[in-house]
This record gives C-alpha cells, structure tokens and sequence, in this order.
C-alpha cells in the first residue's frame, strides 16, 4: 500500500468521525493545552503516589514508577495510526491510537487494576475471559436439530462505546455499597481517573493536526476493553428477555467485540436486526455453513477456532486465515531460549488441548511444519512434545483418550530432519539488547526504489504487491 493511499484511508475515517462529531480538530494553543492536562494530571496523581507511599501493596510498584515519571518529564500527544487488514477486501484500516508517551497511558492501567478488583465478580458469566474454555463449553453442548453456530461481530466497538452513558453507568456503580467495599481506593479518586481518560486527556495527532475525541473508548487505551465489556454487559442485561429469551438463544460467549452464539436458523436475521436498535452497536455476522475442505459437517470460524456441528457433537480444530503466513519467532533470532519454548508450548497446547480427535493429525502437523519452516531443531520440538503429552493436565479442553495418546505419540518418531544444536550459539538463558533485536523494516515504496534503481527496469507505477498479503508472506519468511 503506497503512502498516499494509506493516509487517505485514516483521513476519510477521521472526516467520518468529525462528520459525527465524535472527534474535531484542535486549532488552539497547543502548548497551553499541554500545560492545562498536565497540571490536571498531577491533580489526580500525586495523591494516588502519596496513598502509594503509605500502602506499598495498594497497586502494581510499575504502574506508580509510570506515574511518578511523567510528574516530571513531558509526555508527547499520542499518535493515530492504522492496522491494515490484509485478509479483507480492499484492505480496510483499524484505527489504533498509540499514548504510550501520553499522560493517560499508566492511568488505563491503574483503572483497569481497580475497575477489575470492583467488578470481576460482577461481569457477565458469557465473558471468555479464558478462551481455552471455550472448548470445554463446546464439549458439554449437546447439538439440537433446526439450530445454527453464528458468529457475530460488533462493529468499531471502541469508538460506538457513547461516553455519557458509560459515565452514568460508572457512576450508579461507584455509588453501591459493594462497589465501594470492593474498591482498593476511595470511589472519588477511581472517578477522578476516569474523569481524567474519559474527558480531558482524549487527544491524538495525525498528519501533522492534532485532534479532540468527544465521543467513544480511547483505540489503545489499556481499560477501553474492559470499559467497553461493562457497557455491552450492562446493556445486554436490561434487553435480554426481548434479544435472547425471545429469540430462544440456547447458549452464548463472547470476547470483548467477538460474538458465539448458538440459535435456532429462523431467528437469526431477526435476533441481527434487533441487535443493534436495543443494544446500540452495528453487527456483522456469519452463519455455519460446510467447508468440504475440512468435513462435510456445517462449521463456522470464530477467533482461532473452528467449530464443527455434527449430529452428535461439536468438533474443533484451529482456524488460520488464509493470508496468514507461516512466520513464527524464528530460532535463529536473538531473543532468549525461553521465549522459543513458550512460542513452541504455546501452538502445541492450542493443538492439543483443543482440537477434536476427527482433525489431530492434521493441526498437529501443520504446527510442526511451522516450527521446522522457522529454524526450531527436531529436538528442542519433541522435547516440548514429550514434555505437555507427560504432563497433560489442562482443567479445560479436549480429554486424553488412549486415541489421543497414540496419535499424539505418531509425532515423536524421528523424520530424518537435522538434530542436535544446530545454532548452538543461540542457545542463551538470555536475550540479545533490544537494539541488537530490532528489525530493519522498509515500505513498498522503498522497495520499489532500490529495485529501480538497482535493475531500471521496474515500473514505478506498479505498485509493489497488487494483492492482500503481507511483506513477509510475499517474500516467504
């Protein structure tokens, strides 16, 4: 994608926004305006480093060492940029706001810590706040004739989220006896910090223009997921009778803006259309349907499962998109040994704890060929092999059957690749400094460039790659 083009696309979301009055340019002085939010700053946080001075154990030392710093120093605005979508049409963009270097940026996580103390309990059970259980309820569901999986998307979740009523919801919880029991600190100061991320440090830059958010969650703001969850629990509850009683909704997950949910076929359309007018967010969704592919059985995608309904149960395997490429932390790359092997626990495990017998073999050695495709030895990969199939207690998931075992021990017989320390010089207890790690990473544009310059025979007019994927998949690393 050339710089032009994506440019463009951020400046036709942010016309949208302002159209909506969701977001306007700030033509002030900007830094008076910086003066104005840091003294607002140290109005809520130095009482916060004073509590933390008395009660060292209150919240995270690393969340008040963030705190203190910025006291001091002078944080930039933060900036917008986009995701690009490889795997969609036309390669729409995902507005991200990055404040890390922004005041805001420590108190997200301190709301998030407090927030999360107050109302862990009080979130709704249909939260996925570990998706490994998500097979474990798969595994309990008994498939009923005449209903459908369907996946249901919430569309910009973070910027739909209306401020006023989230903030009149925050308000009637810090105002219960529980909330303010479960609270570590005093309700006032929790509503000061949210008063601070929610209405006076909501800036970004782009391009060059610095710009106000009125409306919607901050997109990279570390408590917006979980803000958001409160609000679309909240607005589930009050409306659930006429959204899933009335549309005999049989079971439901849901991950943050991602929907699974298993309904019977004639309601689906009408539960879609009734969505959004009670609850307040737009919807895309997509129904079961077969991929000869994989199984004759109707399967739809959701997150990094792919889930089967037979007549008698529901099967699962791992979904990959199919402009995904087979590009992992490669062992050649200087990061510690231990983060190798957490990359090679943590495919296995998806594998192993998720995926249904019918489909094993086949993710098992996809996974294997990832690793192999990335540098990792036959012996380091049988190590972690040997290791989660000994050691196979995961509380969720897919039960170790003798099957399974047999199945899972095919894959420890050797295959004549490489043994042995094949770097052995890579095989340190700790990582390379950080500079050492960093990647150099050039645009299309750039590419074109040296290749013209290089050969004079590309045509600068052509863009690098025409089609949705990835540099690396293109140049198959």
């Amino acid at each position: 994608m050339y710089r032009d083009s994506y440019i463009g696309k951020i400046d036709d979301l942010l016309q949208s926004y302002i159209s909506t009055g969701a977001c306007s340019i700030f033509i002030g002085d900007q830094d008076q305006l910086s003066r104005k939010i840091q003294a607002q700053y140290r109005k809520v946080v130095n009482p916060l480093c004073r509590l933390h001075a008395a009660k060292p154990n209150l919240y995270p030392s690393s969340i008040n060492a963030s705190l203190k710093k910025l006291l001091s120093s002078s944080p930039t605005f933060p900036y917008l940029y986009g995701t690009i979508k490889t795997h969609k049409l036309d390669n729409p963009v995902r507005p991200i706001c990055s404040p890390i270097q922004w005041y805001s940026h420590p108190l997200h996580k301190l709301c998030q810590f407090f927030l999360s103390a107050a109302l862990q309990s009080k979130l709704s059970c249909h939260n996925l706040s570990n998706i490994n259980k998500l097979t474990d309820h798969l595994l309990q569901l008994q498939p009923r004739p005449g209903y459908v999986l369907v996946t249901m998307a919430i569309r910009e979740m973070y910027p739909s989220t209306r401020i006023p009523p989230l903030w009149d919801l925050l308000q009637f919880f810090m105002g219960q006896d529980w909330f303010k029991a479960a609270c570590p600190i005093d309700v006032s100061m929790l509503q000061s910090i949210l008063d601070f991320i929610l209405h006076k440090a909501n800036y970004f830059t782009f391009n060059g223009d610095l710009y106000q958010q009125h409306e919607g969650l901050p997109q990279g703001g570390g408590a917006s997921g979980l803000l958001a969850t409160i609000f679309l629990d909240a607005q589930i509850e009050l409306n659930y009778n006429p959204l899933f009683l009335s549309h005999s909704v049989l079971a439901w997950w849901k991950y943050i803006d991602d929907v699974l949910l298993y309904m019977p076929s004639f309601s689906v359309s009408s539960f879609m259309d009734a969505f959004p007018r009670l609850i307040g967010y737009d919807v895309t969704y997509t129904v079961e349907k077969p991929d000869l592919k994989y199984s004759v059985y109707p399967c739809v995608a959701y997150l990094d499962h792919r889930i089967f309904q037979s007549s008698h149960a529901f099967l699962v395997n791992v979904y990959h998109k199919s402009t995904e490429s087979m590009r992992l932390t490669h062992y050649t790359s200087h990061t510690s040994i231990k983060v190798k092997q957490s990359v090679l626990s943590t495919h296995l495990r998806r594998v192993f704890y998720r995926t249904s017998d019918t489909f094993l073999s086949v993710d098992l050695a996809d996974c294997l060929v990832r690793f192999y495709t990335n540098g990792y030895p036959q012996y380091l990969v049988h190590s972690e092999l040997e290791k989660l199939l000994t050691n196979y207690n995961e509380p969720y998931g897919q039960p170790l059957t003798s099957y399974r075992r047999s199945l899972i021990s095919k894959f420890l017989y050797p295959y004549g690749l490489p043994n042995g320390h094949i770097y052995p010089s890579l095989f340190n207890p700790t990582s390379q400094p950080k500079l050492y790690r960093r990647s150099i990473v050039f645009s299309c544009e750039d590419f074109v460039k040296i290749l013209h310059h290089a050969l004079h025979k590309i045509d600068g007019s052509v863009p690098t790659f025409s089609k949705a994927k990835s540099l690396f998949s293109a140049l198959h690393m």
